[in-house]
């Protein structure tokens, strides 16, 4: 039960922090898209990552549903 309140949260905070990465740092003036330091492309990409990860080791199947599925 815990992975599976794990998984939806992790889900969740990825939603909500790519959803702010876009409202604080893509803008655009007069038709043109502002540049994007290379600091907040990586703080995106090591976010992505563990996201990533946790998803990974909560969609397990023996973790989610305790037993082996194939």
């Amino acid at each position: 039960m815990f992975y599976r309140i794990l998984l939806i949260l992790a889900f969740f905070n990825f939603y909500k922090y790519v959803k702010g990465f876009i409202k604080e740092n893509i803008t655009v003036t007069d038709g043109k898209v502002a540049e994007i330091s290379t600091g907040a492309y990586i703080s995106l990409a090591a976010a992505a990552i563990f996201y990533i990860m946790v998803i990974a080791i909560c969609c397990v199947p023996t973790i989610l549903f305790g037993r082996i599925t194939l």
